[in-house]
């Protein structure tokens, strides 16, 4: 094998081919394949998106490289931004928030995070957020705000609406009282003294009367000189109470053992006569007055209250005089209502006696100018307490034996 000397050739001057030389890539002008070289050592990239740029470039070539890299000053986008365009490991050239939700007719609940703070992540699905809650823990709620049927808008100020009232409005001369939780509905009511219920008002009961008037039925008095012979009578006033409302009339004429006046001319030969009760026979219940008590005696008025005892006690064969005067109704509303008269009530006739007959005249069914009845206050177990009254003034008080007949003057409460 024949000795080969080195030599040196410089590209591009002269011909290298004699001296054994050789082009890479076999070039004969010796000229340098760049890309092909770049190529060939692993230098394959030559472009990358719009964020990356070329990395570990071919040192024969500039347009090649291994691989590419990120640009400079790309950002990473927060979970409520996205990026614009192309991204290079999850980084962009710039972000942008995300699309919202419209607030709509009620506004935003909550917005997204800085940068995007103008950008509504959620929307009020009501008008609740700025409603309060008028609720009444008491009486409930009357309305609901219609922005938000979860809170109350009107509550309840009563609780009206689950009372029925038993009346709609305070009758005159009446108490009413409301229910506690409604003081617009009345509860209950009841006529002041001196009136009484008629339907839903309050009538006058017991009326301002002097004595001697006129009482009729429809719950009116007058004088004498202004009777109405075109309302019905029911008595002359013979007491008033203290206070000046209300008191007891008497019956104009005197009745039977069965109530009933039985006469059209009542002079006094024809009245009937009745016995006061049993001779001896104490009645517990009643207090005694003798003949030393009158003063005492003059001050019982509880006429009603002694005659129910004296019903109690026995029936009409033992008790006459008690049982004619209840007997007595001459119209159906009293009915049970009259009693046989106490001796206070008698007493207070003796003391201004001339409107009585002025009164009683009126009715044209006397000739005789004199009452004689018993009163329902007892003496003793012998004696019971009777007046004689006179329209000339000769009036006496007596305490006859029980068993003495004396007419039966009925009296009833205004």
């Amino acid at each position: 094998m024949g000795t080969k000397l080195a030599g040196v050739c410089f590209l591009g001057f002269g011909d290298c081919g004699d001296g054994g030389f050789s082009s890479i890539s076999g070039d004969d002008n010796y000229t340098l394949d760049t890309a092909q070289q770049c190529k060939d050592e692993g230098y394959a990239q030559q472009s990358c998106n719009s964020v990356q740029q070329l990395d570990n470039i071919c040192p024969y070539n500039t347009a090649y490289a291994k691989g590419c890299k990120c640009i400079d000053n790309l950002v990473t986008c927060s979970e409520w931004q996205k990026g614009i365009g192309e991204s290079c490991n999850e980084q962009y050239t710039s972000c942008v928030c995300l699309d919202g939700v419209s607030a709509g007719q009620y506004g935003c609940a909550e917005y997204y995070p800085a940068p995007c703070s103008s950008v509504c992540k959620k929307a009020y699905a009501d008008n609740c957020h700025i409603r309060s809650d008028n609720n009444s823990a008491v009486y409930g709620c009357m309305k609901y705000w219609s922005d938000c049927s979860s809170k109350c808008e009107t509550p309840y100020p009563d609780n009206c609406r689950n009372r029925t009232e038993v009346i709609a409005s305070c009758p005159t001369n009446a108490t009413c009282q409301p229910f506690s939780d409604c003081s617009s509905k009345i509860s209950s009511w009841s006529c002041n003294d001196g009136y009484e219920p008629n339907g839903n008002n309050c009538i006058l009961s017991r009326p301002r009367c002097n004595l001697g008037d006129i009482f009729y039925s429809d719950n009116t008095c007058v004088a004498p000189s202004n009777h109405n012979t075109a309302k019905t009578v029911l008595g002359i006033v013979v007491y008033v109470n203290s206070d000046g409302v209300g008191g007891q009339i008497m019956a104009p004429w005197p009745v039977d053992a069965n109530g009933q006046t039985y006469c059209t001319d009542c002079s006094s030969s024809k009245f009937v006569e009745l016995t006061w009760g049993p001779w001896g026979v104490d009645v517990p219940q009643l207090t005694n007055y003798d003949q030393y008590s009158r003063t005492e005696a003059d001050k019982e008025i509880d006429s009603c209250g002694n005659t129910d005892i004296l019903i109690a006690a026995g029936d009409a064969s033992t008790y006459p005089a008690a049982w004619a005067a209840r007997s007595y109704a001459p119209t159906p509303e009293t009915k049970g209502k009259w009693c046989l008269p106490a001796q206070g009530v008698l007493g207070h006739l003796e003391n201004d006696f001339g409107n009585f007959f002025v009164a009683r005249e009126m009715f044209d069914r006397y000739s005789g100018g004199r009452v004689s009845t018993w009163s329902s206050t007892e003496g003793t177990a012998y004696w019971a307490w009777a007046d004689l009254i006179s329209k000339y003034g000769y009036n006496s008080i007596a305490l006859p034996g029980k068993s003495s007949g004396y007419p039966v003057y009925p009296v009833m409460e205004f």
